[in-house]
């Protein structure tokens, strides 16, 4: 996962503060502050996660969220328990700490990721492809599973999406930092895998 943290001290304290079974170190960069705290993901029997930080699970709106409209049809019907449905906090769960979202969406395959409102204490479950997070606002946070299961063919045409490098391509060069270990094996400077490598 990545924190940011203005030295390596601060970094180690993240880490050890939010570490989750398999934690094996930590990284803090000497030109910035990104922090980052390493896992082995051998150790995960559930899902693993992506942090991105600063701002709520995009895309935004009924659709993505799990627990409101059409999408709490497709859910396990403990995943949505304790939904929140007035118009202030609408999908957030309510009585539900970190550990209850990573547990339910862990659980649910149609949850591809949570965001974490730090100002109530509540998660918010999302489904669909997550893309980052949007709202610039640290008072929210977005997890996302490595791996969000879902697939949905779109012809003609190639994916397009957005990332802080602003190439959306998992396995481009700048982005392989953030995959899980082994995705982007055999990749290309421009991202594509050869035929061969993956099929």
């Amino acid at each position: 996962s990545i924190a940011s943290a203005s030295t390596p001290l601060e970094c180690a304290q993240l880490c050890f503060q939010s570490r989750e079974p398999g934690f094996v170190g930590f990284g803090h960069s000497s030109n910035s502050d990104d922090c980052r705290c390493y896992y082995d993901v051998s150790s995960f029997a559930q899902p693993t996660y992506h942090l991105d930080r600063g701002g709520y699970c995009a895309p935004d709106g009924t659709s993505p969220d799990l627990c409101r409209g059409g999408s709490k049809d497709q859910a396990l019907p403990e995943t949505c328990s304790g939904v929140l449905t007035h118009w202030i906090s609408p999908g957030y769960l309510e009585n539900c700490d970190m550990g209850c979202a990573w547990q339910r969406c862990s659980n649910d395959p149609m949850c591809t990721g949570f965001t974490w409102n730090y100002n109530e204490n509540k998660p918010k479950l999302k489904t669909g492809v997550l893309t980052g997070v949007s709202g610039s606002n640290y008072n929210y946070d977005c997890f996302f599973k490595h791996d969000q299961g879902l697939f949905r063919l779109e012809a003609d045409g190639y994916c397009t999406s957005e990332s802080a490098t602003g190439n959306g391509n998992l396995c481009w060069e700048a982005n392989r930092d953030i995959a899980a270990p082994g995705t982007c094996d055999g990749a290309l400077s421009n991202g594509y895998i050869p035929s061969g490598v993956c099929d």
